[in-house]
């Protein structure tokens, strides 16, 4: 059985904790020995094409893809029993930024050009919002909607990952379930296990998040709070800035020079053994805070568009970055501290009932 993956490559490590634990789950739901594995560069699909993976980098020849017949090199997709879209932000409309998730990258050239004129059969899980923070979704506009109800009437399957995605479904004339991100589960494809409380874990991204949608985010503002509450508790505890690509270790060595960094990227599996021994979390990096939770860890994540809106689904706290300030991110550090005791237990059941409805949508 051949498994094609729309995901990105040596891109993000969340995108891989995402991708490496749908690959748990969808063992546990097949239970066929002979899985094959593809992987499929979203943002280049001309990496569909077996031997073209080396040229992720290059968006500009994704215009050869389009001009190259199907048939003349082996296929990713074509060879496919199954394209799954692993978990990223599916649903966005952003007018005034002009970001439209019509407008995307991969749908046309996978989909609609590959898929549609092969035998795999086309599954959309942990599918995400990113709309700005306080969106409720309904600004999504006729073009998008549109491009909503293609896009799950095409796929056998659908879950998605935040409410606000559920809702944009919705205005769209659709309903899909809400289950926590596959990210869960990424420890288990490996068999990591937790282990003692060693450190707490502080992300930094300069905007709060990737991208800003034109909300006007005071990045010097959230720098200053972020800083001192960094440099207070570091007072009493051992604190690790873990980041998750070259842009956050360079702010993290301006921030403090001699400070406990850890920076691994792109190698996903040494971040999860690094989350295994967190004591929690206050980070940025959404996927992040997710891996700790998966091992028994809670954490508090700062953010500005919707994505956010997963960590909720597992019952943990998010903070508008704008709001953030060195006294609510106080209040947070003492709430994960009272938490951490009890969170190991909720989280075994938040996941033993994420498992059971994921093996019913899959083997659906």
């Amino acid at each position: 059985m051949i498994i094609t993956f729309i995901t990105t490559i040596r891109h993000n490590v969340g995108d891989d904790f995402v991708r490496d634990g749908l690959k748990y789950l969808i063992k546990r739901a097949v239970k066929n020995n002979n899985i094959k594995f593809f992987n499929i560069h979203k943002h280049v699909p001309l990496t569909a094409r077996i031997g073209m993976g080396s040229l992720r980098r290059f968006k500009a020849l994704q215009k050869v893809d389009d001009l190259l017949p199907l048939n003349l090199t082996s296929d990713r997709v074509l060879k496919a029993d199954w394209l799954v879209q692993s978990g990223a932000p599916i649903y966005w409309c952003h007018e005034t930024a002009k970001a439209h998730c019509y407008d995307n990258e991969w749908f046309v050239p996978l989909v609609q050009r590959r898929q549609q004129h092969s035998a795999a059969e086309f599954l959309n899980i942990a599918g995400g919002s990113c709309q700005t923070f306080f969106s409720d979704g309904s600004e999504v506009c006729l073009d998008c909607q549109a491009y909503i109800r293609e896009l799950f009437t095409l796929a056998k399957t659908t879950t998605l990952r935040d409410r606000i995605a559920q809702k944009m479904l919705n205005f769209s004339g659709f309903d899909a379930p809400v289950l926590p991100c596959t990210s869960l589960f990424a420890a288990d494809e490996y068999s990591l296990q937790s282990r003692e409380d060693q450190y707490v874990v502080v992300n930094f991204m300069q905007r709060g998040a990737h991208y800003t949608f034109k909300q006007e985010i005071n990045e010097q503002k959230w720098r200053t709070e972020f800083n001192r509450f960094y440099h207070k508790i570091k007072q009493s505890e051992k604190v690790v800035i873990c980041c998750h690509n070259r842009e956050e270790y360079l702010l993290a060595r301006q921030l403090d020079p001699q400070g406990d960094i850890f920076y691994a990227a792109p190698d996903s599996t040494a971040y999860l053994q690094f989350f295994a021994g967190a004591k929690f979390g206050i980070v940025n990096r959404i996927h992040g805070a997710l891996a700790m939770a998966s091992f028994g860890k809670p954490a508090l994540v700062i953010g500005s568009d919707t994505r956010t809106q997963m960590i909720k689904e597992i019952g943990l706290p998010v903070l508008y970055v704008n709001d953030a300030d060195e006294e609510s991110l106080f209040d947070g550090y003492r709430a994960l501290n009272a938490l951490k005791n009890t969170f190991p237990g909720y989280m075994k059941e938040i996941k033993a009932k994420a498992l059971r409805e994921y093996m019913n949508a899959l083997k659906g």
